[in-house]
């Protein structure tokens, strides 16, 4: 079983109008507010992971929708998980990636390889499944 990651409050302003704290994790505590970069595909653009602490991040986020599309999830675990294959010791935080779900097709297949101007509008559904959601243009 994972260690447990917890919260602990350092400081608070008068009201519950804000407050400051350690989020501890199994792979390093983060101090809030905090700066967390943003790695969508798992990679800082423009800074090796070497030297993400020197600029004072103390997490990265990925996205996991688009982790899933590429370069998959098998490869991420041959890795040894997420921080492995970043080359990142520190804590990670992934999204769930439903934007990109639903901006990019419905999510039951791979829409990162496929030709934008050949698919139809109700192209993204799957056969037989009843449509959920509908977006266009104005959302």
């Amino acid at each position: 079983m994972a260690a447990v990651s917890y919260f602990t409050v350092e400081a608070e302003l008068p009201g519950g109008r804000g407050r400051a704290g350690i989020i501890h994790t199994p792979h390093g505590d983060i101090r809030t507010p905090a700066f967390v970069a943003v790695g969508t595909k798992a990679t800082v653009k423009a800074v090796l992971p070497e030297t993400m602490s020197g600029v004072g991040a103390q997490a990265i986020l990925a996205n996991a929708y688009h982790l899933y599309l590429q370069p998959g999830p098998d490869i991420v675990a041959e890795a040894g998980g997420l921080g492995a294959f970043m080359n990142w010791p520190g804590p990670t935080f992934t999204d769930s990636g439903g934007f990109q779900i639903m901006s990019l097709g419905a999510g039951f297949r791979k829409v990162l390889m496929e030709d934008p101007n050949r698919n139809q509008s109700d192209d993204a559904v799957a056969h037989g499944k009843q449509k959920l959601a509908h977006v266009d243009d104005d959302g």
